[in-house]
């Protein structure tokens, strides 16, 4: 049990920053914010670029702030650039790339099958195995968010952009739901071996 305990500590420790779920999720309003100017319902003549700015500077306020919480609840945990140099290399010249990809692909090709759905569901997956695993909810968030991919098979009418709207709104709410999931998670651990 002690050392299923320490190797739980060691891995948030190595990976404090990812599980400092306040974090993330202000960025959750810029998911919403996507949403919205997909939605059809968006004003023609209002400019999206000044609502997805103004979102994007208030989640980095939050971030900011989330960040002094930490600090001062918790302390800081020096990083070892070392131990994320791989999982820095795959995040910005794999995972970013095909999630990007992937969106460019579903509003081009339109299919029956949202890719990015099965993209982003991986890319969580992998976020949740290389930020230390420990937090289950990471496993049906990317469940959902594969199963949100098949929607335009029930529904055609929800293929390629037109599923946007929603999906932003999914990854949206993945941002607030699994950062106040990763903050217990963190406080859990945190109170049970500080």
């Amino acid at each position: 049990m002690v050392s299923k305990d320490l190797d739980l500590v060691r891995r948030v420790t190595a990976n404090y920053f990812f599980w400092q779920g306040l974090r993330f999720v202000p960025f959750g309003l810029v998911g919403f914010a996507i949403a919205a100017t997909y939605a059809p319902w968006w004003p023609t003549g209002v400019p999206v670029e000044p609502a997805l700015l103004a979102s994007l500077a208030l989640a980095f306020l939050g971030s900011v702030a989330a960040d002094r919480y930490y600090a001062a609840a918790f302390g800081r945990v020096v990083d070892r650039t070392v131990d994320h140099r791989l999982r820095s290399r795959a995040k910005w010249f794999v995972a970013y790339p095909l999630m990007g990809g992937s969106l460019v692909v579903d509003a081009v090709v339109a299919g029956p099958v949202f890719l990015s759905g099965r993209v982003y569901a991986a890319a969580l997956l992998a976020y949740w195995w290389s930020t230390g695993r420990g937090r289950p909810h990471y496993l049906p968030l990317a469940a959902a968010t594969a199963l949100l991919g098949l929607l335009p098979l029930l529904a055609p009418s929800l293929r390629g952009e037109a599923l946007f709207p929603l999906f932003f709104a999914w990854l949206g709410l993945l941002y607030v739901v699994g950062g106040l999931l990763d903050h217990v998670a963190l406080r859990r651990v945190m109170a049970a071996h500080g």
